[in-house]
């Protein structure tokens, strides 16, 4: 939702701070989102911003990455940066999409 020019990460903590459990700022204001966007493909803005979704077995990170992908490291939000997951916590779903069984902070994802 938005809030005083900002807009909340749905899954904000309760700590009153904004923050999340592991520090990181949950609030963007609209022209730090804007900002964000701005570069990003159209399709990745359909899918970070409007519940867009792409075909499954096509996708990619907004850094060239497939849905397949097996390297070692950490997936964040294209838009804020935000780290969602870990490689080590996914798994293949046979969906076409990747899927994991733990996000890196619960108050990180809704």
């Amino acid at each position: 939702g938005r809030t005083g020019g900002s807009v909340v990460a749905p899954a904000a903590t309760t700590n009153g701070k904004g923050k999340s459990s592991l520090g990181y700022e949950l609030k963007m204001s609209q022209a730090d989102i804007d900002e964000a966007v701005k570069g990003l493909p159209d399709l990745s803005v359909r899918v970070t911003m409007q519940a867009g979704t792409e075909r499954a077995f096509t996708g990619k990170t907004v850094n060239g990455y497939g849905h397949d992908n097996k390297e070692d490291g950490v997936y964040v939000s294209a838009v804020s940066g935000l780290p969602l997951f870990d490689s080590k916590a996914k798994f293949d779903s046979g969906t076409g999409w990747p899927s994991f069984w733990a996000p890196i902070a619960p108050d990180h994802v809704r």
